[in-house]
C-alpha cells in the first residue's frame, strides 16, 4: 500500500498545482508583434524608396529638359558662327583653307549637337562638347 500512496500523492501534487493556477495571471506573449512590426517596416521601407525614386525621376526630367534647351542654345550658336563663316568668306576676310577648315570644324560639331539632340541619354555629355 505504501508504494501506492507515494505515486498517487505525486500525481495529485501535479495534478492541483495544474488546476490552481489562474488563468488570467498568466501572460503569453503576442507571437504576432514581430509580424506586425516587420510588415510597417518593409511598409515604410517601400514608401520611403517610392518617394525617393519619384523624386529621382523628377529630378532627371528637369535636367533632361534643361539638357534640351543648352543643346538648342548651342545649336543656334552654330548656325550663326556658320552663317559668320559665309559672310567671311563672300567678302573676302578669311583665306579658303582656313574657311575649309573651320567650315568642317563646325559642321561636325553641330552634327554631334544633333545626334545629341536626338538621343535624350546622350544629353549630359552635351555639356563636355561644346
Amino acid at each position: 500500500m505504501n508504494r501506492r500512496i507515494i505515486p498517487v500523492g505525486v500525481a495529485l501534487l501535479f495534478a492541483t498545482t495544474a488546476f490552481a493556477q489562474d488563468a488570467r495571471s498568466v501572460e503569453l506573449p503576442n507571437r504576432m508583434t514581430i509580424h506586425t512590426w516587420f510588415i510597417i517596416g518593409a511598409a515604410g521601407a517601400f514608401l520611403a524608396w517610392c518617394i525617393s525614386y519619384a523624386i529621382q525621376l523628377q529630378k532627371e526630367r528637369l535636367e533632361r529638359n534643361a539638357g534640351g534647351e543648352d543643346l538648342r542654345k548651342i545649336k543656334e550658336q552654330l548656325l550663326n558662327k556658320l552663317t559668320e563663316l559665309e559672310t567671311q568668306k563672300s567678302s573676302g576676310e578669311i583665306t579658303e583653307p582656313r574657311y575649309n577648315h573651320q567650315y568642317r570644324e563646325l559642321k561636325l560639331r553641330l552634327a554631334r549637337v544633333l545626334k545629341q539632340m536626338a538621343n535624350p541619354e546622350g544629353q549630359k555629355s552635351a555639356k563636355k562638347t561644346s
